[in-house]
């Protein structure tokens, strides 16, 4: 009869202890907003692995951390060398669609991830110091000196100057809605393509000149910006040519003699747009191409060339 008691007391502490366990468990967790889920995986801080290099412009620092280029994954004037130098593509190109298939593999992540975190770190920049997240200039990319890719398809301050001399590796540059006024490029020995395009708000298309004279590799130009400044003389491997009066210029303002093409003889393709040129002149073997392309009535590749100027063949 003892023992029978005893475990039916037991029985009644055990039962009193669950209830006890019960009533303490802890309220169901809120379930995590889609920006801390954020923060907690794409955007958790590490500390910078040393040696590192100083950065001067938090609006280019938010881009690399944006495209996962900054592991540290955060805005503190810092960035490791050992991820400086294994940037060799800094931005997104303007159309994703024209990328092949390889480069696809590397862009649409970068694409994702820059969706999704780059709207985080300009709030909680702007809360932090009360002012906008924006690239206010572009001189710390001269850092990475394994860059091959730069496309400058983000909002900046307007940038009076930008100089790519130290960027040894580059092979091309693409740029739309610039405020970029000037960009030096010599020094650039493996440039390849340097793609201007702009919209025509005013606020935009600032492109005053740039300096290629040294970029004898230069295959691919298009440039939207002031005719006056351009000179491809020096750029013999020049296939592709697109130039275009950028749209806050006025152009009756601007009448250009000569457009002097004779050292460019592989072009393939020439478009100009500019409206400035009272005279073009072409090299014997592109001047050729034009002629066939005239008497065929196709463009094949000279758009609209020779329509209200005149066109020569060089001597």
């Amino acid at each position: 009869m003892k023992n029978l008691i005893l475990f039916f007391l037991s029985i009644a502490v055990f039962g009193v202890a669950s209830c006890t366990d019960i009533g303490t468990l802890p309220e169901p967790l809120e379930p995590l907003s889609r920006e801390d889920s954020i923060k907690i995986t794409l955007l958790k801080p590490a500390p910078t692995k040393e040696p590192y290099i100083l950065l001067e412009d938090s609006g280019l620092e938010a881009e690399l951390i944006a495209t996962g280029l900054d592991s540290d994954n955060q805005i503190n004037g810092r960035i490791s060398l050992e991820d400086a130098e294994r940037i060799e593509i800094l931005g997104r190109p303007i159309f994703a669609s024209e990328v092949n298939t390889q480069e696809s593999e590397y862009y649409w992540p970068v694409y994702s991830r820059s969706y999704e975190v780059m709207p985080i770190l300009k709030k909680d920049y702007k809360e932090k110091t009360g002012t906008e997240l924006i690239v206010k200039k572009l001189s710390d990319v001269n850092a990475f000196k394994n860059l091959r890719r730069l496309y400058v398809t983000f909002d900046t301050e307007v940038i009076d100057s930008l100089n790519l001399s130290a960027n040894g590796k580059l092979e091309l540059f693409e740029t739309y809605d610039t405020r970029i006024k000037i960009i030096d490029f010599n020094g650039c020995k493996k440039l390849k393509k340097v793609n201007i395009m702009m919209s025509p708000h005013p606020r935009y298309g600032l492109i005053e000149k740039v300096h290629i004279s040294e970029c004898s590799q230069l295959e691919y130009l298009r440039y939207v910006g002031d005719p006056r400044t351009l000179n491809v003389s020096q750029n013999t491997n020049l296939k592709y040519f697109e130039v275009m009066l950028r749209p806050n210029l006025f152009r009756p303002d601007i009448e250009i003699e000569k457009l002097d093409l004779c050292n460019n003889t592989q072009l393939e393709f020439f478009y100009e747009r500019t409206g400035t040129y009272k005279n073009i002149y072409l090299s014997k073997s592109v001047y050729s191409l034009y002629e066939t392309s005239k008497l065929q009535n196709t463009p094949n590749g000279f758009p609209q060339l020779g329509n209200g100027r005149e066109v020569f063949v060089c001597e």
